[in-house]
């Protein structure tokens, strides 16, 4: 059985950052993480309050533990994270134990 790996992302925008603005940087980071060894998908939510959730799948735990360290490297992904309020953000890694589909 494959050991995937799901890193959640909570975070609040930087004060004066548009959804738009942050969507795109999203999109043009997926340049650089999506290459990133063992990266499986990505999924960012919104809730209503206005925060976000970053879901990310990696083929194991240490893909997903390398790439968080990796990424802090990539000017793309840097550009991203420069949107965000670092104070608001928490980053948990999970092990996936079950998964369920219709």
């Amino acid at each position: 059985m494959l050991e995937i790996a799901v890193e959640v992302v909570q975070f609040k925008l930087l004060e004066g950052v548009s959804e738009n603005e942050f969507l795109a940087a999203s999109n043009i980071m997926m340049k650089e993480l999506g290459s990133l060894e063992g990266f499986i998908d990505r999924e960012l939510l919104k809730k209503d309050d206005g925060s976000w959730m970053d879901s990310l799948h990696w083929e194991s735990m240490d893909a997903a533990t390398k790439a968080a360290k990796d990424t802090l490297k990539l000017p793309l992904c840097l550009e991203y994270f420069k949107l965000i309020d670092e104070s608001s953000m928490v980053m948990s890694h999970y092990r996936l134990s079950q998964h369920f589909e219709s």
